[in-house]
């Protein structure tokens, strides 16, 4: 049987407010820690996240669930650019994104202000 693949991205540029998404990827890690079965499950993080990180491992690491954590706007998931600030990518691209990976993502979570419009 195939381990279910779970990739959590964080993104929180440096001209933003700041988040806890260091400490909501450790308590995902205490849960996990306390009766994952190891064999059924891989998990991967991405801090300070970058739109090629995303799709980079969306096409390499080919994960079940995505986990983001991060800034949204109302159209926008935020991200981080080469100078750590932000780079926005907007609700059409990100639906484009997931439509091409749509025959192993099969759940996005999306932790972010504003982000129903997107979801």
């Amino acid at each position: 049987m195939d381990k279910t693949r779970i990739l959590i991205i964080a993104a929180n540029p440096w001209d933003t407010k700041r988040l806890g998404s260091d400490e909501e990827y450790r308590e995902i890690c205490t849960v996990w820690e306390k009766g994952v079965d190891e064999n059924k499950f891989e998990i991967k993080q991405i801090p300070a996240a970058c739109s090629d990180d995303l799709l980079d491992k969306l096409q390499s690491f080919k994960p079940n669930i995505v986990h983001f954590s991060g800034h949204g706007e109302v159209d926008n998931l935020l991200f981080t650019d080469d100078a750590e600030n932000s780079h926005r990518i907007n609700q059409a691209v990100l639906a484009e994104l997931f439509s091409m990976c749509s025959k192993h993502v099969h759940c996005v979570l999306l932790t972010a202000c504003n982000s129903e419009q997107i979801a």
